[in-house]
Parts: C-alpha cells; sequence; structure tokens
C-alpha cells in the first residue's frame, strides 16, 4: 500500500495487479491510497489504524496528532514484532517434530 505524492504520475497497473485507489479516513483525515491488494482489506486495516490512534487520544487527552500515530505506529511494531517471534517459534517447532518423525521412519 503506498500514498502516492502529488507529483507522482498515476499509477500504472499490470496484467494481475488490478491496482486501485481507495479512499480511507484515519483520525478525521482522508487519504487515497492505491492498494495491489484488496481495496476491502485496505479499507480494514485503516479502520484499525483510525481505531488505535483514537484509542490512545482517549487515554491522552490533549496529546498532538504526530505523537499520536507514533504511539499506534509503535504499538502496531510491537504486534509485528510479537507474530515475527511467534512465526518464528513454530517454525522451530515443526522443524523439531519433523526431524522426530524422520528419526523415527529410519529406525
Amino acid at each position: 500500500m503506498t500514498v502516492p505524492d502529488k507529483s507522482d504520475p498515476p499509477s500504472p497497473t499490470d496484467a494481475l495487479g488490478n491496482q486501485r485507489k481507495v479512499q480511507v479516513e484515519i483520525y478525521g483525515n482522508r487519504y487515497h491510497v492505491f492498494a495491489d491488494d484488496d481495496t476491502g482489506r485496505i479499507v480494514e486495516l485503516a479502520g484499525r489504524v483510525d481505531k488505535a490512534m483514537r484509542d490512545i487520544a482517549r487515554l491522552n487527552p490533549g496529546l498532538a496528532a504526530t505523537k499520536i500515530a507514533i504511539l499506534a505506529a509503535l504499538n502496531f511494531a510491537e504486534l509485528a514484532a510479537r507474530g515475527d517471534a511467534a512465526c518464528k517459534l513454530f517454525a522451530n517447532r515443526t522443524e523439531y517434530l519433523l526431524n522426530l518423525i524422520s528419526d523415527e521412519l529410519n529406525e
């Protein structure tokens, strides 16, 4: 997902990409976003960002929008890091179990 600069030419679409522009609203601001992905998914993600920012603002009245956005980004980065760690743990556990099965089959 990209937010084009106003000076950028219109984004071309490839044969399979069907890149489309979708309008989303995050924390009271409208954005036109070019998406290779399903536009419904982009709207859903923007909704998550909007909710995260509004939750932070509710808990921190008077905090500037830029700081709210940074705190929301940090929260999402933490979620992504946890997801990465869970994937690595799952991969390691799967490899261990596959080795056990392979050892049993080779005996």
